[in-house]
């Protein structure tokens, strides 16, 4: 049905007032701002940078990559703190919410769950 329908639409000109130009994405620009930003913004820079460059930060001095990622809940950790909440790996972010990695790439290691990772790498 769609591709029948698509004869019938009238192409229209874009308005040039309107128009603008995203910019040239950069390896830089997927950092992630714990900080800064609230937990729905990183929720859509994880979604918006996979897979290329692939939303990143740094623990302990090396790149962690984030696949996958959802908004957490209220958490009264300050702005960059990272926890092992039951499983997940937590990040409380800008607004006082947490961002819960659910899937990440470590630096020099394979894609695995955030479960995995804090088996073997992350203290209390």
């Amino acid at each position: 049905n769609t591709l029948e329908d698509i004869e019938n639409i009238t192409p229209q000109k874009q308005d040039e007032e309107k128009a603008s130009y995203a910019p040239i994405i950069k390896k830089e620009m997927a950092q992630l701002d714990f900080i800064n930003k609230t937990a729905t913004e990183i929720h859509n820079a994880v979604r918006g940078y996979y897979s290329w460059p692939c939303a990143y930060f740094f623990l302990e001095g090396k790149r962690i990559k984030v696949i996958k990622a959802k908004v957490g809940e209220k958490t009264s950790k300050s702005a960059g703190t990272v926890t092992d909440n039951n499983g997940k790996l937590s990040v409380a972010c800008g607004d006082g919410v947490a961002l819960d990695i659910l899937i990440l790439q470590p630096e020099g290691s394979k894609i695995m769950e955030a479960k995995q990772y804090l088996c073997g790498n992350f203290r209390k």
